[in-house]
């Protein structure tokens, strides 16, 4: 008998990690295994995705409630859905997610799980705001029987905190194949763009973890015939036109705003290149590497453990700009190597972040937490 999994959602302004980790749960789940149901507190983007991409089922499958952060009452409301869908477990992500449905799976009596896709001292700048979720967090975290991390590094992280080990399932994300134009590796740079230019790609959010002034940082080290194009929206953008107009960077670097489609960005790239000072997984690096990207990463986070230095990507040494630049002239310069990191890292990628491997260790970990 499939299991009811209630999941709570607080939305964000963004479409990030949470949003993509989300919409394919909805997306790619074994009704026979789980039967879900969101519970947004407000209107958010990927409300519409799931009801648009996900069967309704008689229209319960997306329960809302009020977008306020701070409102006791949501706790209840919570708890009194949690009745009525007869759930078996109780499912959480993010600071805010994580406090309601707690304490709602608490009142009720109910297992809950929470999933950790960042280092949550990194998604909030604001010192005071930082400190409140942190505590927040650590106060109620008991309540949660099992945890999913997204990645080793994360995992670490959490039992660092205080989290026991064997309390913590490692799942990384998957991705679908179908959802990427699944292209030839590259024969090497230059290939998408005008004769001699070698287009440098990076996505995320504008968020000062991305790093992303250090990559822009690093163009200006870089041949002229190297050109930058940044996808994704976010809160750092003025700051970051204002880096490249004080850089006389204007013409051969370009904030593209959001994606549409990754398939043609990815399409348009001789090299991507991810800088984050921290990533909790790193999915637009696995969407590169299965379009058949040369990808370079910063050394930090989950993204060592995506790429294998020399094999199915390269690795830099640092986050600063000296290091990118470095790296990325590397690929740039190396045609063989180019084709070679890209043909592996498109295997690799196939192999270990499938969608049917992420759905059997998510059913694994929610089916232990439900016990």
């Amino acid at each position: 008998m499939a299991r009811t999994i209630v999941v709570v959602y607080s939305g964000a302004r963004v479409w990030g990690g949470i949003e993509a980790y989300l919409h394919d749960l909805f997306r790619f789940h074994d009704p026979g295994v789980m039967r879900l149901v969101l519970v947004s507190m407000g209107e958010w983007e990927l409300n519409g995705a799931i009801g648009r991409d996900s069967p309704m089922a008689a229209g319960r499958t997306l329960r809302r409630l009020s977008p306020r952060r701070v409102r006791p009452r949501t706790i209840l409301e919570i708890r009194r859905i949690l009745r009525e869908e007869d759930a078996d477990l109780v499912v959480s992500q993010g600071a805010v997610a994580n406090v309601y449905a707690r304490m709602a799976a608490l009142l009720s009596g109910l297992p809950s799980l929470a999933v950790t896709h960042s280092e949550l001292t990194n998604d909030y700048p604001r010192a005071i705001k930082r400190w409140g979720f942190t505590l927040a967090d650590r106060l109620l975290r008991p309540i949660s029987k099992r945890h999913i991390a997204v990645s080793g590094y994360l995992k670490n992280e959490l039992v660092r905190s205080g989290v026991k080990a064997d309390r913590i399932s490692v799942v990384y994300n998957g991705v679908d194949f179908r959802d990427l134009v699944t292209q030839e590796a590259p024969g090497g740079p230059a290939v998408s763009g005008k004769p001699g230019e070698v287009n440098v790609v990076s996505v995320g959010r504008l968020h000062r973890v991305k790093n992303f002034d250090a990559l822009i940082r690093a163009m200006g080290l870089l041949p002229d015939n190297m050109r930058l194009t940044i996808w994704g929206d976010g809160a750092e953008r003025e700051n970051l036109e204002r880096l490249i107009e004080t850089l006389g960077l204007g013409d051969r670097v370009k904030l593209a705003g959001r994606a549409a489609s990754i398939p043609p960005v990815m399409a348009a790239a001789d090299v991507y290149v991810q800088p984050s000072k921290s990533e909790g997984f790193g999915l637009t690096v696995v969407e590169a590497m299965l379009c058949g990207r040369p990808v370079v990463v910063a050394p930090c986070g989950s993204l060592p453990e995506l790429v294998e230095d020399g094999e199915t990507g390269i690795v830099a040494t640092d986050r600063t700009p000296e290091a990118l630049a470095a790296s990325i002239l590397r690929v740039a310069c190396d045609r063989g190597l180019a084709s070679r990191i890209a043909a592996a890292g498109q295997e690799a990628a196939r192999e270990r972040f499938s969608i049917d491997r992420w759905l059997a260790g998510t059913s694994a970990a929610f089916a232990q937490a439900s016990r």
